[in-house]
């Protein structure tokens, strides 16, 4: 039923919005890319703290570009990740490693 109706809800964008369009998608492709090549070549440890921080960029960029309001749960959330993340990615931790086998 929804793909014979989406023909009818179709809004094409007009011509000046499609160099931005464009640009978002290489952007977006590029950044891809480095993530890809970031988690190719460092531990999964390491580079969480780049997954946790898009919520803080999706706030960011929600206030900047779509005029969003920064509310105090948004704050504060975004503070409990950043301390998480530095907690979490301390270097003077003493932490034995266990290798776990298959049974």
């Amino acid at each position: 039923m929804l793909p014979a109706a989406r023909a009818f809800f179709a809004v094409v964008p007009e011509a000046e919005s499609l160099p931005y369009i464009g640009a978002a998608a290489i952007f977006s492709l590029i950044s891809s890319l480095f993530i890809a090549w970031g988690y190719a070549r460092a531990e999964a440890q390491n580079l969480i703290n780049l997954e946790y921080s898009a919520f803080i960029w999706a706030a960011i960029f929600g206030w900047l570009f779509f005029r969003e309001p920064i509310t105090l749960t948004t704050v504060s959330g975004a503070a409990m990740i950043v301390v998480g993340c530095i907690l979490a990615t301390r270097r003077d931790r003493k932490v034995a490693h266990i290798e776990t086998t298959a049974v």
